[in-house]
C-alpha cells in the first residue's frame, strides 16, 4: 500500500458543502483512527461529538471576540469533534498521553481524507471558555488537545509545499 498520494493531498478544509456527514461514517472513522501508538494502550483520548443543534449551541458558548474563527467554522461545518487526553501529574506521561492523541488526530484526519472528508484541527487554549468546558463536560483531568471540524467539501484549496530533506540537521 502506498500512503505518500494520501499525505501528499491531505490539507486543512476550512469551507464545507452544504452536506451532512452520515454519523456511521465518523464512527467508522473513529474506530479505525484508535489504533494510533500509545504507550502502554492507555488510550489517553475522549472523543466528544457535535452535531446539528448541539453543535450550533456549543459554537455559541464561544466569546466571538477571542474565537470568532472557531465560532464560525463550527457552526458552519456538519460535524464537530472534540478531543481531549488526561492529564497527569508525571510530566513524562501527560507529553507522551498529548503526543498520542495527537496521532489519533492525525489519523482521523487521513481516514476522514480517505473517504472524502475534510477537516480543520483548532488548537487554542480553552481555559477561559467556561461555558465551552462546561456544554462539553470537560473534567479537570482532561484537556482539550483538538477541535476538529469535518465535513465534505466543494472546493479544493492549494496545497502546500511540504518540507524537505533539507529541514534536516545531520551531524
Amino acid at each position: 500500500m502506498n500512503m505518500l498520494p494520501l499525505f501528499e493531498e491531505t490539507r486543512p478544509i476550512q469551507y464545507f458543502a452544504d452536506k451532512p456527514v452520515p454519523q456511521s461514517l465518523i464512527l467508522s472513522i473513529l474506530e479505525e483512527a484508535v489504533w494510533a501508538p500509545n504507550h502502554k494502550f492507555r488510550e489517553p483520548w475522549r472523543m466528544i461529538l457535535a452535531k446539528g443543534e448541539r453543535k450550533q449551541k456549543l459554537a455559541l458558548t464561544l466569546d466571538p471576540d477571542k474565537h470568532g474563527q472557531l465560532q464560525q467554522t463550527i457552526a458552519a461545518a456538519p460535524v464537530c469533534l472534540v478531543i481531549t487526553a488526561k492529564k497527569n501529574e508525571d510530566k513524562y506521561i501527560s507529553d507522551d498521553d498529548f503526543a498520542a492523541v495527537c496521532c489519533l488526530i492525525q489519523n482521523i484526519q487521513l481516514l476522514g481524507w480517505a473517504n472524502q472528508l475534510g477537516m480543520i484541527w483548532q488548537l487554542a487554549d480553552y481555559t477561559d471558555c467556561v461555558d465551552f468546558l462546561s456544554i462539553l463536560g470537560i473534567q479537570s483531568d482532561e484537556r482539550i488537545v483538538g477541535v476538529l471540524c469535518l465535513g465534505y467539501f466543494d472546493q479544493l484549496p492549494e496545497k502546500t509545499a511540504a518540507l524537505g530533506a533539507h529541514q534536516i540537521t545531520t551531524w
